[in-house]
């Protein structure tokens, strides 16, 4: 499996490299002859000035019908080097190339796709393969991949009612993941690693919006990851705890749980959110067998998002947020005293700030760049045994020449454990220091060279050096 998987991806990279030279190469023959063209017509303008002078008395008036250029539908007009205006012919894209730019590894579906997605219809699948091992102990390769199927209805496109949106995932997930087998790391170093395989309906929800969307409505089972606790420059990351801080116990992948979120944006510079989510979600279950019961009690959320925009023309966007989390549910001191004392709750705050700080262009849609982003988790060092966490990490888009989607980043994760945590374990925490570049070779295909050290591994354990591959396609 693994051998298949690997000379998959590589003749798949080849083949795109492949077409993509070839583009290249037409793209350049295309310009140059387009500049001889150019340069002979220009000198042959120079050459009959005269002659059009002369002959300026006869053209016809601005407005006839002899005056008017009739253009064919493949025919677009482009400048000369004079300045004036001509007829060329539109290069029409070929099956290959519109594959290689299109958005979907399977393409448009002969139309069918782009029809759909106007009446409101969004099927999407992507498949996420990686391989993984430890460098330093020599260990196996080992294996995972997931397969995410997503069907969204939305209800205005539909014709239907304004702002409601239907929202079905379902999630396959097989493979070892070298967490558990290798490296006992406490921050898990993929985070597609669930530590078992699943087969599941993982998320199925309805949210309707008003106001012009800003008011929300969330109701189903969900993903609390995707509306709290999340760093967009951060979730480029491939450990677990840059996705979600590792002190903050909400639902989320492998174990999306029943609940319900509000949200409301007042202004675009601010949004706040609430949620109320099953505290026992598990994976592979349909949700409703463990909601709200006596063992899991339920997690409540609260986030407030600041997203202000720096620079003359606002062109440095970032997110500033802060969170508060509680989970009603039994939880235990961690001590050596017998007998151990239980508590009725466990609670904590988080903070996360993500912000692009240079520019490459200033066109205000183009994000190339070189962005920061910091993130810190508090919980009860008695109950919790990740008391502190702190995060932190660069990222910067098109760092490469021609290479203008890839993305690189750096980052470092430490989890400091509780007082309680270091009597009992004689440990003090675990660090991460993670970097990965993202060749976006296709908007449909990325391949994400990941390196990892984790120093510590959950307090006890052998230093690791990890280094995987990335491979996610979108069909």
């Amino acid at each position: 499996m693994l051998k298949s998987s690997f000379k998959f991806t590589i003749l798949l990279f080849l083949v795109v490299c492949l077409l993509n030279s070839k583009n290249c190469a037409q793209s350049s023959e295309l310009d140059e002859n387009n500049l001889k063209t150019q340069t002979q017509e220009s000198l042959a303008l120079n050459e009959g000035q005269n002659v059009v002078d002369e002959q300026n008395s006869e053209k016809p008036a601005v407005g006839t019908e002899e005056s008017k250029i009739q253009k064919d539908k493949h025919i677009i007009p482009v400048l000369e080097l004079k300045g004036g205006v001509k007829q060329a012919e539109e290069t029409p894209k070929t099956p290959l190339k519109s594959w290689v730019t299109g958005d979907y590894a399977t393409g448009d579906w002969g139309g069918l796709r782009t029809k759909l997605e106007e009446n409101g219809i969004n099927l999407q699948t992507e498949y996420t393969m990686e391989p993984f091992m430890n460098l330093r102990d020599r260990v196996p390769v080992d294996y995972f991949g997931n397969l995410d199927v997503t069907l969204e209805l939305e209800t205005e496109k539909m014709k239907l009612w304004r702002g409601g949106k239907f929202f079905v995932y379902f999630q396959q997930n097989h493979g070892n993941g070298i967490t558990d087998r290798y490296i006992n790391d406490i921050q898990t170093l993929s985070n597609i690693d669930p530590g078992k395989s699943y087969t599941h309906i993982s998320e199925y929800w309805y949210e309707q919006g008003l106001f012009d969307n800003r008011f929300r409505v969330k109701l189903g089972k969900q993903d609390a990851n995707e509306d709290f606790c999340s760093l967009d420059y951060a979730g480029d990351h491939i450990n677990s705890s840059f996705g979600l801080i590792p002190t903050v116990p909400i639902p989320t992948f492998p174990n999306p749980g029943l609940g319900v979120a509000t949200f409301i944006e007042p202004i675009d510079l601010i949004s706040i959110g609430a949620g109320f989510y099953d505290g026992a979600a598990k994976g592979g279950t349909s949700g409703f067998d463990t909601a709200f019961d006596n063992d899991g009690g339920g997690v409540t959320l609260v986030e407030i998002n600041l997203k202000p925009a720096f620079g003359s023309q606002k062109q440095y966007p970032g997110k500033y947020q802060a969170g508060f989390w509680h989970h009603s549910s039994d939880v235990d001191e961690i001590t050596l005293d017998d007998p151990v004392r239980t508590y009725t709750s466990n609670a904590g705050i988080y903070f996360g700030a993500e912000q692009l700080i240079f520019k490459e262009q200033k066109d205000l849609e183009d994000d190339q760049g070189l962005a920061v982003f910091g993130q810190y988790g508090w919980a009860p060092q008695d109950k919790n045994q990740i008391a502190k966490y702190y995060g932190l990490g660069l990222s910067y888009k098109g760092l490469f020449p021609t290479r203008n989607n890839d993305m690189t980043g750096v980052g470092t994760a430490f989890a400091r454990f509780g007082r309680n945590t270091k009597r009992v374990d004689r440990t003090t925490g675990e660090t991460v220091l993670e970097f990965f570049h993202k060749f976006q070779i296709t908007p449909w295909l990325a391949i994400q060279p990941d390196l990892q050290y984790i120093y510590n591994p959950s307090g006890t354990e052998r230093d690791a050096v990890a280094f995987g591959i990335r491979t996610k396609i979108t069909f």
